[in-house]
């Protein structure tokens, strides 16, 4: 039978442990860039709904200044604001994607295209370059981008 010292059990033990802890951060820090896409945006969305400033500046970036942000978001931004569904989320590259989420409110559902980015920390939501691209009214009817139909 194969005798092994004490220190170098010591040594094995210690190995093991570190290979556990390496491949541990490592399945965490490669977690696919769409769901660490998703959860920005579901952080995001859930501090509007909570009506949590706080929370809701910290998971984007927009270019205008905060105190302004602070003002449209307990004034009037939120006001009609009553749910939100992910359409989806598309991996851009390693550092950014798209997300597609329609927009709940009093009586329209808006359908929003926004960059998400991670901007060396975490993944915020861009909402200096998010983008309507498209609109209906409460009973369905498309407002925007105008339906050639009607």
């Amino acid at each position: 039978m194969l005798k092994i010292g004490h220190s170098k059990w010591k040594f094995i033990i210690l190995s093991a442990i570190c290979m556990c802890l390496f491949f541990s951060i490592q399945a965490y820090v490669s977690q696919p860039v769409e769901q660490s896409a998703q959860n920005a945006v579901k952080a995001f969305f859930n501090a509007a709904l909570n009506k949590d400033f706080d929370s809701y500046a910290s998971n984007s970036v927009d270019t205008i200044p905060l105190s302004v942000r602070r003002q449209l978001f307990f004034n009037n931004e939120l006001n009609n604001f009553l749910g939100y569904q992910i359409e989806s989320v598309q991996k851009v590259d390693n550092e950014h994607a798209t997300a597609i989420v329609n927009i709940r409110e009093k009586d329209l559902t808006l359908t929003m295209k926004y960059p998400v980015l991670f901007d060396g920390e975490k993944w915020v939501v861009d909402l200096g370059n998010s983008e309507n691209i498209a609109q209906y009214s409460s009973d369905g009817k498309k407002i925007f981008p105008f339906s050639s139909d009607s």
